[in-house]
């Protein structure tokens, strides 16, 4: 009958009791945390409160988890991410940070926002769910957003400057709570959803009280006029009184009832704490319930984990049953699904087939992987004339006898295997090769080209992509030193446009970073595919543990060669005055970034002055508007130069 409420199974798939373990220098030794299994040894010594003939060994309590996690915001909220996408569909979610003082709960739902690795849970779903509903098609749900606060006995509106209290009631059906509806719901449809949202939220926590339960509510109505509810609860830890233990407080006191009841299969009421009625649709199955016990590690600590373990225990015990029914309730009503087929690769090794001329370009794709990519080497039990160390077994089967080697391969009589064997042919080579082997090579240098053409495409657009990306880059720049020169002017703070700049800011400089890393990237392997070209194979990776003294002597000899070259048309151009323009160059164009001392990244003023070849001063500003960013304080502005041939200032993020 449980499980018969709708929603009831992907609640329980959804429901999941999470452990976040904060970081830190001293941790106790009584604590073991073992991230693989999901659980937590706690060994306590008991001895002063056994008898007099008892030994007084300590005893360990173990609390499983589903997961663990250290502090990495976005595994966590990955791993929260269905569970509060299916809110949009239909079912609702509630989070709970659990734990003790600064133990990390604040940081687990609202994190920091100096930069995008650190946002926790609610921006982060925030982003996500409006991002998502921009792109349903159709029927879209109405977004409402609330915040209020549960104290001992009452609930009050943290949306509203004077916090009024208003009513909760319990109902027997589902959502089986109800609150009054003069709490305040501040509509967050169209195109400003994103802000109003992130409004609601920040308003409430500026309102909240210490001391108090808090919630995040956004609720989602559809056309039918059903809702779902995605709630965000911070569960504070009761203050201690006295110098005494406060003990797990009476919303903790009042949920563990109701959970041992679930377990013995009695009733209790919800009616102890608006906190344990609030948890109401989980514990019934209309909502899901994602617990996150956020821990420290510290001697001084440990008396909170021991006093949460009854409930912690509890919590895990029920999501268990409610795990075993769901899957019992699977086998009797429904067959179970049909075994998933084993697929291999996404992008499998690709295996020429012996009829690729005659079949019209015809290949067929290999699952096996590939022994050796980058060299020539042959591996075991692969054909030593494959180039990429598969054994050729179609040209096996066409001639026992013989081995036709194809494009791309090189025979053992084509490769110098002298010492140190630098892979490149030798003068006299004969290619035997037959009318069927000749159409082979005809089709795979068709292929190569048609993949090089590719190739030199996407680099070309991705430098377009870098230079508007430079140009927006340089364009925001002088936009917020501006902005920050007129607002320290006037000693006001930095309002929300200027959070949006900085966002975009930092956002154009990550998008060149990564342009021109696939950049160099993709011309490597450009000019991989452009020498199995020329001359027939990839020359294999240069092994320095085997090197002799010719090959050093061969490659002094060309490096010498280049730079002759290289000064030769430094001259010419020198001679001829011309600038090429960096769109039209011949030569390779690789952009690079060279790499800066984290010191410089990071902008923290704790890791002491900066390097003084990447700092510059007022004199030498990105832009001749006056942009004050490189003067103003805590904005210190380094340029990274692009070989290519255009500037991009680097300034590092707000703290």
């Amino acid at each position: 009958q449980r499980l018969s409420l709708p929603g009831r199974s992907e609640a329980a798939e959804h429901s999941q009791l999470l452990l976040r373990v904060r970081p830190c220098e001293k941790p106790s030794p009584m604590v073991t945390v073992h991230d693989r299994e999901a659980k937590v040894e706690v060994a306590l010594d008991t001895g002063h409160h056994s008898s007099p003939g008892s030994s007084g060994a300590p005893t360990t309590t173990t609390l499983h988890f589903d997961k663990v996690f250290r502090e990495d915001q976005q595994e966590l909220f990955a791993q929260l991410q269905p569970a509060l996408l299916a809110c949009l569909g239909g079912a609702s979610c509630t989070v709970l940070a659990h734990g003790g003082p600064q133990s990390g709960k604040s940081f687990a739902l609202s994190g920091l926002f100096t930069s995008g690795e650190t946002h926790g849970i609610a921006p982060r779903a925030i982003q996500v769910i409006t991002e998502e509903i921009e792109r349903m098609t159709g029927s879209v749900p109405a977004v409402e957003a609330s915040f209020f606060e549960l104290q001992q006995d009452a609930v009050c509106d943290l949306l509203s400057a004077s916090a009024p209290r208003v009513a909760m009631r319990e109902t027997t059906q589902p959502p089986f709570v109800a609150l009054d509806q003069h709490l305040t719901a501040m509509k967050c449809d169209g195109a400003s959803g994103f802000n109003r949202l992130l409004d609601a939220y920040f308003t409430g926590l500026e309102h909240r009280r210490k001391g108090n339960h808090t919630c995040f509510q956004i609720t989602f109505t559809r056309g039918n006029r059903k809702r779902s509810y995605l709630r965000l609860i911070e569960m504070v830890w009761p203050r201690p009184q006295a110098g005494k233990n406060p003990g797990a407080g009476k919303a903790s006191v009042a949920l563990e009832q109701v959970l041992q009841s679930k377990l013995s299969g009695s009733s209790c009421g919800y009616r102890g704490a608006p906190l344990a009625l609030l948890l109401k649709p989980c514990l019934e199955g209309a909502s899901s319930l994602c617990f996150i016990h956020c821990l420290r590690l510290e001697q001084a600590h440990l008396s909170q984990l021991v006093t949460a373990a009854p409930l912690l225990t509890k919590i895990f015990q029920w999501m268990s049953n409610e795990r075993k029914l769901l899957n019992k309730n699977k086998h009797t009503e429904g067959s179970p699904p049909p075994p998933r087929q084993s697929r291999g690769p996404v992008v499998p090794p690709l295996h020429l087939d012996a009829h690729l001329g005659s079949t019209g370009g015809s290949c067929t794709l290999s699952t096996e992987p590939l022994e050796d990519v980058d060299g020539v080497t042959a591996t075991s039990g692969a054909d030593p004339t494959s180039a990429s160390g598969a054994s050729s077994d179609s040209n096996t089967r066409r001639s026992p006898s013989k081995s036709a080697p194809m494009v791309g391969a090189t025979s053992e009589d084509t490769v110098t295997g002298g010492e140190g064997g630098t892979g490149e042919a030798s003068a006299g080579v004969k290619h035997l090769l037959s009318d069927s082997t000749e159409e082979e090579d005809c089709q795979v240098n068709k292929l190569i080209a048609q993949l090089l053409q590719v190739k030199r495409r996407t680099v070309e657009a991705l430098e377009q992509d870098a230079r508007c990306s430079s140009g927006a880059f340089q364009e925001l720049d002088s936009l917020l030193g501006h902005i920050m020169s007129t607002r320290e002017a006037h000693g006001s703070g930095p309002d929300e446009r200027e959070t949006n700049l900085k966002l975009v800011y930092e956002q154009v400089y990550r998008s060149i970073q990564r342009s021109t890393e696939e950049v160099s990237k993709i011309r490597h392997e450009i000019q991989e595919l452009e020498s199995f070209c020329r001359k027939g194979y990839i020359p294999p990776l240069y092994d320095a543990y085997s090197a002799s003294q010719q090959d050093i002597q061969k490659m002094k000899d060309m490096q010498q060669a280049a730079s002759r070259v290289t000064e030769e048309k430094e001259e010419a151009k020198g001679k001829l005055n011309i600038s090429v323009p960096w769109a039209v160059e011949a030569s390779p164009q690789v952009i690079e970034i060279p790499q800066l001392p984290l010191s410089c990244l990071q902008g923290d003023p704790s890791d002491g002055p900066l390097p003084q070849p990447y700092i510059e001063g007022t004199a030498s500003a990105s832009s001749s508007s006056g942009s004050s960013s490189s003067s103003a304080p805590g904005t210190d502005v380094r340029r990274a130069s692009f070989t290519a041939g255009y500037t991009v200032p680097v300034v590092a993020p707000p703290t």
